[in-house]
């Protein structure tokens, strides 16, 4: 016996390629569930909850958590993020953003490591001076692929980044999350306002 129950971004319709990206990621997750289960003669569920598709300049940002149980010792949680360009329906990384991304990178990554070691310190309710999990993972540009930009369509106010288990700490420790504020990275920016027609 299973549950499978998913709910798609409001408004991500309108956007065509961005919509067929989303359908295959969740027809994937519900693939893989399906297989983990064919064994498992518990009830098993999965459970796919997604925000609204929110407008941030002229991108569009899709946020989604995938969540799948088949038992107590059997518990998966990954994500969606989605940032594209409204026009194109083009999905970006995080560094398209910044005509100098080196630069923006690094003090981004030096912004967040600062708040991982806040977070990391109250998670195991001890100060942690230095951590070799922080340290190397966050300095890691391919583990800035779960970011969620922040804002209204006319500036970007702050981009949330998400650091599943192993990246930034043990499977124990969980999900990391820092939201970074545009003070750290708007002056790398390509684009601070919105686009308008002239």
């Amino acid at each position: 016996e299973y549950q499978i129950d998913i709910e798609y971004p409001i408004g991500i319709v309108n956007f065509p390629k961005i919509h067929l990206h989303a359908k295959e990621r969740f027809d994937a997750a519900v693939a893989e569930f399906k297989k983990r289960i064919s064994n498992n003669q518990k009830k098993s569920a999965l459970k796919v909850e997604c925000d609204q598709l929110n407008l941030v300049l002229n991108f569009g940002v899709v946020s989604c958590n995938i969540n799948s149980f088949l038992s107590r010792s059997q518990q998966n949680h990954s994500f969606l993020t989605v940032n594209f360009d409204k026009v194109s329906q083009q999905i970006f990384k995080i560094n398209f953003l910044f005509k100098e991304n080196e630069f923006a990178l690094d003090n981004i990554s030096r912004y967040v490591k600062a708040e991982l070691y806040k977070a990391k310190s109250k998670k195991l309710r001890s100060k942690i001076i230095r951590d070799g999990w922080i340290e190397s993972g966050a300095s890691k540009p391919e583990n800035y692929s779960n970011f969620i930009l922040a804002g209204d369509e006319d500036k970007i106010d702050s981009i949330k980044v998400i650091f599943p288990p192993y990246q930034v700490g043990s499977f124990k420790e969980g999900v990391y999350e820092v939201e970074v504020p545009s003070e750290v990275f708007s002056k790398y920016l390509k684009q601070k306002e919105a686009k308008t027609n002239e």
